[in-house]
């Protein structure tokens, strides 16, 4: 295997364990209850729909990346 494969291999393995690594952070990052500045904007149930949403998108996200 020449040496561009090989770095060429390397730097998309690193970019996927980068973004998995950066999307759970950002999963656990979410919130349960709902941010000052935005009580005026959302409700209780409008954010928790919208929380779902976002860790749906990105858990379909990583089966999407794997395959």
């Amino acid at each position: 295997m020449n040496l561009f494969a090989i770095i060429i291999l390397s730097t998309l393995v690193i970019d996927f364990l980068i973004g998995i690594i950066t999307n759970r952070l950002n999963i656990n990052a979410l919130c349960k209850v709902v941010p000052d500045e935005f009580e005026a904007i959302y409700d209780a149930d409008t954010y928790a729909t919208s929380q779902q949403y976002t860790r749906v998108q990105t858990q379909f996200g990583f089966i999407t990346s794997v395959f």
